[in-house]
Order: structure tokens, then C-alpha cells, then sequence
């Protein structure tokens, strides 16, 4: 006969060498995810191309004068804070210069590389803060496969960048004593990135102080480190630390009460269920996914984990935005969304905690989170979505890359007719510009403060939704060579104006059906006095 004392052990070390197979298995299938997740955006990425939208171009040609040794101007001669993401424009920049690239190119291939670092850095830090391996992947490869994620990085704008430091300053968190400065010098490169790196910080220095019951001197040095010389080149170069663009669209934007609610709830739901489902059904999803990512919320504040960072930075954000009633547009979504990613399944893990045994839990939440990337990855290689010349299936609107085609050749076969003196008025003038060698006059006053006097007489509601319209009076008085629009930024009152025919006559017609409104992409020339 046995003794019992002998058994006991026995089935100890049996459970342990069970538990210690089961542990290794998880921690080589969340690596596996982490692999998947890196050659998806990898491959996306490259297979996808560079269409930078307008609002990227307007940073790009700032960035293409800086390396030319222009300034950082978007007109030559013309010092206006002219894009909101300096650091963006800086670094492509600098990598343009060294390489000799087009900005277009730099920021394809920076974008290209940063986004596998964005993976891996959400995937260490929720490693790090759970202790979860299977949680860890699950992000990973979830956040893999958002289509804002994609689509921001394949306009060629700065999300990546401004998801990367925001990441980055997290994982810097375990860092002690002076190193911790480097968290700061993070948060300041995020502040330089967009201006809701500003929001960011604020969650941050209110959870170290609620944290730690502590003023953070340490990382706020970091982080005055990098913001104060900017500042005080802003003040220098410009004359505010503001860009000009904030200001023109707080002048000219304008929404119907609730609609930025509305887009953002839409969005929470497109990033992790069907785009195709509607009615009770989306409305029934994204009521389903916002208790999983309370719940998952919730669940962190209880443990105070630093990923309680991102939450409260995404609640400001809706918070704001909300309020605020801007326009969004899809790149604005990527900022929030680690913390959606993270949330819901968070809440998909503490429901899982209260269904299955222990053993399971973990099999399960990265099963099933396969299956749900995968419904969400094949999104980009099946119908119905549209192919653009690259071949991929996307969801991107094939009018989009047209009118940004028609910009650019509508630019060259002016070149040779224009000059850096040469006005030119444009509704939408990131494109146009960056391939234009002249003056460029955006009518929402981007980047030209004497256009702002002008912008109350933009004739807003003449098209629902359209709101950067051209006034005769702004026409008048900057007295622009030329004037290029889709027809759908002309009002009908101004193509029937007297005065706009005698002295605007078109000499270049594109045909078009971008929005699936405008005909024609048309370029006005001025004739005889004004």
C-alpha cells in the first residue's frame, strides 16, 4: 500500500509538469499571433501603396521645403504654422534630406515601419501589466487588422507615429529613478505629434499623481525637455504655438448638434464588427461591444493598471470631440482604438473567468480572437469592396484616388503657366499644391490668414455636408489668377454671378464623380481687371 503522503506529491508534480506544458504552449501560440499580426500590417502595408490623402500632402509639402531649405512654409516666403503634426513634418524631413526621397516616399516607408513597432509595443505592454500571454496576442493580432489602423497609415498621415509614442511612453513606465525621464521625453514627442497628445498627457500626469501620490518632476522635465524649444520657435517663427489650421476649421467647420457623437459610436463598431451589418443588428453589436470594453474598463480600474492610461485618454477624447462637434475624418479614429482593442477583450476575458474553468480561458480568448481577426482581415481581399490599382481589395472609395489624381495633373499642365507669385484658390489644396509651384490660397484659410475674414461668407448650406464653398467676396478680395474646384464647392448662386462670369472663365475641365456629386474637376483663369 502507498502512502498518501507519497500520492499527494506524485499528483503535484504531475499537475505542475501539466500546468508548466500548458503555459509554455500559450506563450509559443501568442507569439505565433504576434508573428501573424507583423506580417499582416507588413504585407498590407506594401501591398497596399502610398495614396496620401489632401490633409497628408498639406504636411508633406511642408516637410519637402524644410529639406529643400525653404523653411518650414508651405508658400515660399509665407511663415504659417501650416500643419498640426510638426514632429511628423520634421522627421520626414530629415529622412528626406539624408536619402534624397520624396516626402511621399519617406513617409510610406516610415509609416511602413512603424507600424509593426506599434504591434509589438501594444503586445509588451499588455504582457507586462497582465502577465497574460494569451491576452497579449489577442490585441496584437486584433489591432492588426483595423481598418483605421490601415487606412491612416495608408493616407500617409501621423497616427502610427502618435500610436507608437503613446505606446511607447506606457512601456516606458517600468523604468525607475532618472530613467524615467525618457517617459516624459515620449510624452512631449506626442504632444509634437498631434494636438491631442496634449489630452494624452493630462490622463497620464493624473494617473502618477493618483498612482503614486506624487508630483511626476521627473517625467514632466522630460517632457518640458522636448515641448519648451518648440514652443519658443513657434512664438519665434510663426508668432503663436497654435497652428493656423485649428483656427480656420473653428471658423468654418460647422455640424449638425450630436453628428461627431454619432460617427464615433459608428466607428467603435465598424473597427470590430461587420461594415455590412445595419439597423437592430448594429445597433444590437455595438451595444454588445461597448458593455465588453465598460466592463473590461472597469475591471482595470479596480487593479489601477497603467492601461488605465489609454482608457481615460479615449473617454476624454469622445468627450471632447463630442462637445467640440468637428469634422472627423477615419485617421482621427486610430488615436483611441488601442484602448478599445484592449478593453473588449479585457471584458471578454472577465466574462470568460466566470463561464470556463481556469485551463480554458486563455484557449479560448485566443481562439476565438483568430476567428475574429480573420472575419475582420478577409474584409481586405473580398468582395464587395472595390479594388484600387494596386489590386487589393480595400474599402477605400476608388473616386478618392481619382480626385487626388485629377489634383496632381491638373497641377503639372499648369506648371508651366504659373510661377511662386501666381494665386491660386483652391477649396481642396493639399494635392494640388504639393505638385504646384505657385501660390496656393486654401478657401477654408489653412494655411493663408487672409482668408479667415472671409470664411462667415462661405455659402454653407447650399449642399448639405459640403462646408469649404467659395463666396464671391473672398474672390474679390484676394483676387486670385486662378481658381480650381470640383463643381461641388461652387454654389450655384456663384456660377450664375455676373460678376464670377465676366471675370473667371473656364480654360481646363477634368471630368470626375468623386463623392458621387461633382462632374468635373474645373480650373477658372482670371480675365481682365478686377
Amino acid at each position: 500500500m502507498f502512502p498518501i503522503p507519497s500520492l499527494c506529491r506524485m499528483k503535484q508534480r504531475l499537475l505542475q509538469n501539466m500546468n508548466g506544458k500548458s503555459e509554455s504552449s500559450l506563450k509559443a501560440f501568442a507569439l505565433i499571433q504576434l508573428l501573424l499580426a507583423i506580417c499582416f500590417v507588413t504585407y498590407l502595408r506594401i501591398e497596399s501603396g502610398a495614396y496620401p490623402g489632401d490633409d497628408a500632402y498639406m504636411t508633406l509639402k511642408a516637410a519637402r521645403n524644410i529639406a529643400a531649405g525653404n523653411g518650414f512654409v508651405h508658400n515660399v516666403g509665407e511663415r504659417v504654422y501650416c500643419t498640426t503634426t510638426p514632429l511628423y513634418a520634421l522627421l520626414v524631413a530629415a529622412l528626406s534630406f539624408a536619402t534624397t526621397l520624396d516626402p511621399v516616399t519617406v513617409a510610406f516607408v516610415l509609416n511602413g515601419a512603424l507600424d509593426p513597432l506599434v504591434v509589438c509595443a501594444l503586445f509588451w505592454l499588455i504582457l507586462s501589466q497582465t502577465s497574460s500571454y494569451a491576452l497579449a496576442g489577442a490585441s496584437a493580432l486584433l489591432f492588426s487588422v483595423s481598418r483605421f489602423f490601415l487606412s491612416s497609415s495608408h493616407l500617409l498621415m501621423e497616427s502610427s507615429l502618435f500610436t507608437f509614442l503613446a505606446l511607447a511612453s506606457l512601456c516606458a513606465y517600468s523604468l525607475k529613478g532618472r530613467r524615467r525621464i525618457l517617459l516624459g521625453i515620449f510624452v512631449g514627442l506626442l504632444i509634437l505629434t498631434r494636438p491631442e497628445g496634449g489630452l494624452f498627457a493630462l490622463m497620464y500626469l493624473f494617473y502618477l499623481c493618483w498612482k503614486e501620490r506624487r508630483l511626476p518632476l521627473r517625467e514632466l522635465s522630460g517632457c518640458f525637455l522636448v515641448t519648451l524649444p518648440w514652443l519658443l520657435f513657434a512664438f519665434y517663427y510663426f508668432g503663436t504655438p497654435i497652428p493656423h489650421s485649428i483656427i480656420a476649421k473653428a471658423a468654418s467647420y460647422s455640424r449638425s448638434p450630436g453628428e461627431t457623437f454619432s460617427l464615433l459610436t459608428a466607428a467603435f463598431t465598424e473597427q470590430f464588427a461587420s461594415v455590412h451589418a445595419s439597423g437592430i443588428l448594429r445597433r444590437g453589436i455595438c451595444g454588445v461591444l461597448l458593455l465588453l470594453y465598460f466592463l473590461g474598463v472597469h475591471r482595470e480600474w479596480k487593479r489601477g493598471s497603467l492601461l488605465l492610461v489609454y482608457h481615460l485618454f479615449a473617454l476624454a477624447f469622445v468627450v471632447a470631440y463630442s462637445v467640440a462637434n468637428p469634422f472627423m475624418f477615419e485617421w482621427y479614429f486610430t488615436m483611441p482604438e488601442p484602448s478599445y482593442c484592449i478593453g473588449i477583450l479585457v471584458g471578454i476575458r472577465t466574462v470568460l473567468s466566470r463561464l470556463l474553468p481556469v485551463s480554458r480561458q486563455a484557449v479560448a480568448l485566443s481562439l476565438g480572437t483568430i476567428l475574429w481577426a480573420f472575419a475582420l482581415g478577409s474584409q481586405y481581399f473580398a468582395e464587395p469592396f472595390v479594388r484600387h490599382p494596386s489590386g487589393l481589395g480595400t474599402r477605400f472609395n476608388p473616386d478618392f484616388f481619382e480626385r487626388e489624381a485629377l489634383y496632381e495633373r491638373a497641377a503639372r499642365d499648369l506648371e508651366a503657366e504659373v510661377s511662386k507669385e501666381t494665386k491660386i484658390v483652391a477649396p481642396e489644396f493639399g494635392a494640388f499644391s504639393y505638385h504646384s509651384s505657385a501660390k496656393l490660397l486654401s478657401s477654408l484659410g489653412h494655411i493663408n490668414p487672409e482668408v479667415v475674414p472671409f470664411l462667415d461668407l462661405i455659402p454653407k448650406s447650399s449642399r448639405p455636408g459640403i462646408n469649404n464653398g467659395v463666396p464671391r467676396e473672398m474672390l474679390q478680395g484676394l483676387r486670385p489668377d486662378y481658381l480650381v474646384s470640383l463643381e461641388m464647392f461652387l454654389s450655384d448662386d456663384l456660377r450664375a454671378d455676373d460678376w464670377f462670369a465676366a471675370h473667371y472663365q473656364v480654360v481646363r475641365e477634368y471630368p470626375s464623380k468623386a463623392f458621387g456629386i461633382s462632374q468635373n474637376l474645373l480650373v477658372y483663369k482670371r480675365v481682365g481687371p478686377m
